[in-house]
């Protein structure tokens, strides 16, 4: 069942990237307020991600949930289910370098974070349920 996961994330994480980066752009980004308004919610959860990360690296998924109880089995789902579309948004949204805003680099971006984000869940619920 992982290998299928694994084989099947790149194609569609990069048709739903594409999908997704071309309906934000174009209906999205004109609007500056509306782009604002969306665009902190998803730095929170790429920064939520970066921390994540780091605390999986220093203490492990079972240090984690000492550390934030059975709640954090829930928060590292949120993060999974959310990392990569804010991802989208932010590359998508941002002014500062338009040549990232194209569907077609996004999505090639986004294709290795899915990928990350598939094994930091595997590894988090492996660890955390002993699974062999």
């Amino acid at each position: 069942m992982e290998g299928f996961a694994l084989i099947l994330t790149i194609p569609l994480s990069f048709v739903l990237s594409s999908v997704y980066s071309i309906l934000l752009i174009k209906f999205i980004k004109p609007h500056t307020k509306l782009s604002a308004f969306i665009l902190w919610p998803s730095f929170v959860v790429i920064y939520s991600l970066i921390l994540e990360t780091i605390l999986v690296i220093a203490l492990g998924p079972n240090g984690l949930e000492k550390l934030l109880g059975s709640s954090y089995f829930q928060i590292h789902l949120g993060i999974f289910i959310l990392s990569v579309p804010s991802f989208v948004t932010i590359l998508a949204l941002q002014k500062k370098f338009p040549e990232f805003s194209k569907w077609y680099i996004i999505s090639s971006v986004c294709v290795p974070l899915a990928l990350y984000v598939l094994l930091l869940q595997y590894h988090v619920t492996d660890t955390l349920f002993e699974i062999q």
